[in-house]
């Protein structure tokens, strides 16, 4: 086959002049994606509501909590294999070896996961001591991890086949299995989970087995006829190395971008009026996760799309703009009349003392949009770039501040979701800060370099190589 032939039309990257109108059709089955993500955990609360009394739904809940907080954070690493096939996957050479590259890591993480169900000190270590569950939450907590340890492969196969779509320009694929998945969630909880005495981390976990499921056979069958797979080789491939020398940082700084929120719920409970500030943090980054999620868009807009110094600035005119719409509607829902018509009349949440703290909350979360797309930026240029260790190195700064936070003493004098929301804005900060480090000395050139990762690569060894002979002669 030739060259030409790999090309897909249908992907607005090929044309020479990006225009905002053409992003706008990138970008929004992405965001739709992104805010239906978001909808999969109420929908599994509401359906173990149904399912237990009151007795028994404040220990279920909290099981699945446990259960949930530990697998996702164990699995989390698998995260970036949307945006790394995004980036290096251009033939079916490359999207097999990236595909056994993750299947190893997969099998590591699921064997990860089944050892901490099933070895009762380090199951007690993690639940009891460390996410402060009960014996009771820690016991039912066992048969969920157990099924959660097949996500891992079903998160690395998706993104994956989300990767290949976004970098074809055939996003509708990744929205479409998301609003697929969606469907199934729903059908599965209220059409056969509310039918059964299921446990709550059983029950939450078989839902994000069935739904991952089914979006990812979607995203992998789509596939089909596209280069990624009809193309034997497409110009040169990452060999195993060059490619764990790239993915393996950003794996690991998904892992520290997770273990952020952990740190911030162990700041507020040393901060004072702890159950009261835990309450309103919730109930705010729920609320805030839901609309500001659509700027995780910008990884894959920048992955696909920053070829050029004007595609570049065409891509920041889009992404700045929804970041000021986004912190315009911070700002009104700090208003009191629109906070108690959203967390009143939607969140049912009566008590004064949290809806104070949820308005000095959205003030405070006022910088997070800024703050959120300028590391999603610095990140996304990285990942193009192939300096991957400064994402990791930015993450550990972030996750350090947070650290140093957490350690400070006389907490319990400061209101536990200022802490929580400004601590996010300084992990963010930090991170952004040490990435954009790493931006220097040819890192922003080699960001917006078209050529693929495989090819830049391939180049700079060539020149290495040229550089030691003629030092040795």
């Amino acid at each position: 086959m030739s060259v030409s032939s790999v090309t897909n039309k249908s992907d607005p990257s090929n044309n020479h002049r990006l225009t905002i109108g053409c992003l706008l059709r990138f970008s929004w089955p992405l965001a739709a994606m992104f805010l239906m993500m978001s909808a999969a955990a109420p929908i599994i609360v509401h359906g173990i509501t149904i399912i237990k009394d009151s007795a028994g739904e404040q220990i279920h809940l909290a099981a699945f909590l446990l259960v949930a907080v530990a697998s996702i954070l164990i699995y989390s690493p698998t995260f970036v294999s949307r945006d790394v096939a995004n980036r290096v996957v251009t033939d079916r050479t490359s999207l097999l070896r990236i595909t056994w590259f993750f299947l190893f890591w997969s099998a590591i993480m699921s064997v990860i996961l089944a050892v901490l169900a099933l070895e009762p000190t380090l199951r007690h270590l993690v639940f009891v001591k460390v996410l402060k569950g009960s014996p009771d939450s820690e016991r039912l907590a066992v048969a969920g991890m157990l099924v959660f340890a097949a996500v891992p492969f079903l998160s690395s196969m998706r993104g994956i086949g989300q990767g290949c779509h976004i970098s074809n320009g055939e996003t509708w694929h990744v929205g479409m299995g998301t609003a697929l998945r969606l469907v199934v969630i729903a059908v599965f909880v209220y059409g056969f989970a509310t039918r059964h005495d299921l446990s709550g981390p059983v029950l939450g976990a078989l839902t994000y087995l069935i739904g991952m499921g089914v979006e990812t056979v979607y995203v992998l069958v789509m596939l089909r006829n596209k280069p990624q797979w009809t193309v034997l080789r497409h110009g040169p491939a990452l060999t195993f190395g060059q490619f764990t020398r790239y993915a393996a940082p950003l794996m690991a700084g998904s892992l520290l971008l997770q273990l952020a929120p952990n740190i911030l719920v162990i700041i507020i409970g040393r901060a004072g009026i702890a159950e009261e500030n835990k309450a309103a943090y919730s109930v705010t980054r729920d609320c805030c996760w839901f609309f500001t999620s659509v700027l995780w868009v910008i990884p894959s807009l920048v992955v696909t799309h920053a070829k050029s110094m004007r595609n570049l600035r065409m891509l920041l005119r889009l992404c700045i703009a929804a970041t000021v719409v986004l912190t315009v509607m911070t700002a009104v829902l700090a208003v009191p009349v629109v906070r108690d018509l959203v967390f009143v009349a939607v969140f049912k949440v009566n008590n004064q003392a949290i809806l104070s703290l949820i308005s000095l909350g959205l003030l405070w979360f006022l910088p997070t949009p800024a703050m959120i797309f300028l590391n999603h930026l610095v990140t996304a240029l990285h990942t193009r770039s192939g300096r991957t260790m400064w994402v990791t190195a930015g993450n550990l700064a972030g996750v350090g501040v947070l650290a140093a936070i957490a350690l400070w003493p006389n907490l319990g004098s400061v209101n536990g979701i200022v802490l929580a929301v400004a601590g996010n804005c300084a992990y963010l900060l930090a991170s952004t800060v040490v990435q954009t480090i790493g931006l220097f000395n040819g890192g922003f050139r080699a960001a917006i370099d078209p050529s693929s990762l495989a090819e830049r690569m391939r180049r700079e060894a060539k020149v290495s190589s040229e550089q030691l002979v003629e030092e040795v002669a």
